[in-house]
């Protein structure tokens, strides 16, 4: 007889892989699928099963406000949509005559086009009539942007335009909502239209390619160009106007542009997109590591995470593997300083009770009700 017998084991559950898993509670388990899903099909689920799946747990958990609030924040701090876009539309088919409905419709739309989405959403699923709340916090929402905003997300051509969402939602007065009702709003100076009207006025290939180096120059010097935009435009943009490499960098390594952009939330893409532009298209222009040391230094920095070695690492992919992917989903499997850091860019604690959630993984304290507001 063993009196020291074998500990049982805590695992409760299989994940989608098969692997074994320990269960998750409803909270946990939506606040998991806010900040993580996009809505597109997976490896393990398909993107209708996410849909449901959403659905049911918003359904389960009584508090209704905690789906509110978890979306808020996975909307406004992590830059997730779609995903939050679902709650919101589950949210006002099932809470009816609560005072905090219409604000968080309005905390929720951080541009135009989420009015349009959560409404979409909404009248695909439900149908009319549209709750009152909805009704008010899209409104509330929609006479806060200004004339830009809602010329750049106006959906023309959409089944549901920026001008069908304001005579269904009736918004309070706003000069910029004035002049989009009477059509006089002056079309949005973004990237595209800048550099379609510069191809358009020129009358030869060499002058194109002499407007549109202007045109990006204008947008950089300007800083009317978006941060991701940069991103993406990296190769072109040093391709064609090389002397504005500085100012380019400068742009890429702004903290406030950063965070203002939520980029500090999809550091992923963006080391590929960095790495795409800097590894395979830019050694002639000399950008090499130093825009992958210089871009996550700054990030890191936006994180709270300290990273005195990052320049001595041999590229931003081995560091990411090393720290981020730890600090943002736990795959490293132990506790590191990094990680224990990085918690501290959400202000908001630990998940909730020891065994709810990886130790090494931060989240905002949702589960154990803290600090954040409708």
């Amino acid at each position: 007889m063993f009196f020291n017998t074998k500990r049982q084991s805590n695992i409760k559950t299989h994940n989608l892989a098969g692997g074994e898993a320990f269960t998750e509670t409803p909270k946990l388990e939506l606040l998991s699928v806010l900040l993580t899903s996009t809505l597109k099909d997976e490896f393990y689920r398909k993107a209708d099963a996410t849909v449901n799946r959403v659905k049911q747990l918003v359904a389960e958990i009584p508090d209704k406000s905690f789906s509110a609030k978890a979306a808020v924040y996975a909307r406004n701090e992590v830059g997730m949509r779609s995903v939050t876009h679902l709650v919101a539309g589950e949210i006002a088919k099932s809470v009816k005559g609560q005072a905090w409905t219409a604000p968080f419709y309005r905390k929720l739309c951080r541009r135009p086009d989420d009015a349009l989405e959560i409404l979409a959403c909404y009248t695909a699923q439900y149908g009319r009539p549209i709750p009152n709340a909805l009704k008010k916090g899209l409104g509330q929402a929609l006479a806060e942007f200004d004339a830009y905003q809602l010329a750049k997300y106006r959906r023309q051509g959409a089944e549901l335009s920026l001008v069908d969402l304001v005579n269904l939602v009736h918004p309070p007065h706003s000069e910029p909502l004035a002049q989009l009702m009477k059509g006089s709003l002056a079309p949005a100076e973004t990237w595209e239209s800048a550099l379609t009207q510069a191809g358009q006025k020129a009358e030869s290939e060499d002058e194109a390619e002499a407007n549109k180096a202007e045109a990006w120059e204008h947008l950089i010097k300007t800083r009317k160009l978006g941060y991701f935009a940069l991103l993406r435009n990296l190769r072109n943009i040093l391709s064609v106007v090389p002397h504005l490499m500085d100012d380019v960098l400068a742009m890429l390594t702004d903290g406030r542009l950063i965070k203002r952009s939520l980029v500090q939330q999809s550091t992923n893409e963006c080391l590929i997109f960095l790495r795409k532009g800097t590894e395979r298209h830019l050694h002639d222009l000399e950008i090499g590591g130093a825009l992958d040391a210089d871009f996550l230094s700054i990030i890191f920095q936006q994180l709270g995470i300290e990273c005195p070695t990052i320049s001595r690492l041999p590229g931003a992919g081995d560091f990411f593997r090393c720290t981020l992917a730890r600090w943002q989903g736990g795959h490293g499997g132990t506790q590191n300083k990094e990680a224990k850091t990085g918690a501290k860019a959400f202000h908001h604690g630990s998940v909730g009770e020891r065994g709810d959630w990886r130790q090494d993984v931060p989240a905002p304290g949702l589960l154990a009700g803290g600090g954040f507001r409708l």
